[in-house]
Formats: C-alpha cells, structure tokens, sequence
C-alpha cells in the first residue's frame, strides 16, 4: 500500500501500530540497499550499502533529502503476519506493508484484501497491492509492473 503520507507522524504510527519496535530497534550489522539516485532496481550496480544502524535511523533516512529508496523487513506485533513491510520510493512515497504467510487458499487471500484495505483507508493511500512473493515497488515505473500481483485496489476503483 502506497501514501504520499511520508512523514515522522505517519510513519511512526504504522511502526507503533503494526512493528515489534524493542525487536527491532537495533539493526545490527545489518545494511540499507539504497536504489542509486536515477536508477530503476535492475542489477547489482543499481545499489548503495549503507550502515542500517537502528530502525530510528532507518526512519530518519527515510524522510531525508534526496529521496533514496530502500526497503526494510520488520517484526510484527502480530502473529498472523509474517512480517512488516517499510519502503520508501525514489518519488516521495511510502510503503507500508504487512506480510500473510500464505496466500494460497481463499481464506489467507480474504485476509490479504482485508489487511490492505484497512492499511489504505488508515494511512491514506492512493493504491495497494496484494502480491506473491514480490518486494515493494520502489521507483514509478515499479508500481506499473505487474509480476505476481494477485489484488490490486485503487482509492480511484474503491470510489465507484
């Protein structure tokens, strides 16, 4: 699910709502992939390392100027998910994500649907999608891919 919501207070209420912050907090040795500025996410060389440090580092990279795009996976407080999803996009955006462990049967697909839409409809976003095994979109041209998406839901569609 995409807003044009990054923002501090936007931000932290998905992490303070969704994430097992003391979890993960510090980051270790762990590393940003940061897309390189003008790169779409094709190959090796389109990536920067960075020192993630803690996740309020990760969070201040987030909402600095220029825009870097970069994914983190977090701890949910919740046990139906298999993770959190944090990205933010090389144009201003931001990903919120919850993982489902299995999107096989009708009922984890259900959920999927159910899951995105009360992420859009909390944190404002403009277009979600519900997809297999798939990382974020990260660039515009990203979010026109299709890959393995399996829902697509749109404030546009969600209005007729």
């Amino acid at each position: 699910m995409t807003s044009a919501r990054r923002d501090r207070a936007t931000v932290e209420r998905f992490l303070n709502t969704y994430v097992d912050r003391a979890s993960c907090e510090d980051r270790g040795e762990e590393d940003l992939l940061l897309l390189r500025l003008g790169h779409e996410p094709d190959g090796v060389d389109d990536w920067e390392h960075e020192p993630a440090g803690t996740l309020t580092h990760i969070v201040d990279r987030g909402l600095a100027t220029p825009w870097r795009a970069f994914t983190v996976y977090l701890r949910t407080l919740d046990s139906r998910f298999a993770g959190a999803i944090l990205a933010f996009t090389s144009h201003g955006r931001v990903v919120f994500g919850l993982s489902v462990p299995d999107l096989s049967d009708e009922s984890s697909m259900e959920m999927g649907r159910s899951i995105l839409r009360e992420l859009a409809e909390s944190f404002a976003a403009d277009e979600g999608i519900v997809a297999a095994e798939e990382p974020p979109p990260l660039t515009p041209l990203d979010f026109k891919m299709e890959r393995r998406v399996v829902y697509r839901w749109s404030r546009t569609q969600a209005r007729m």
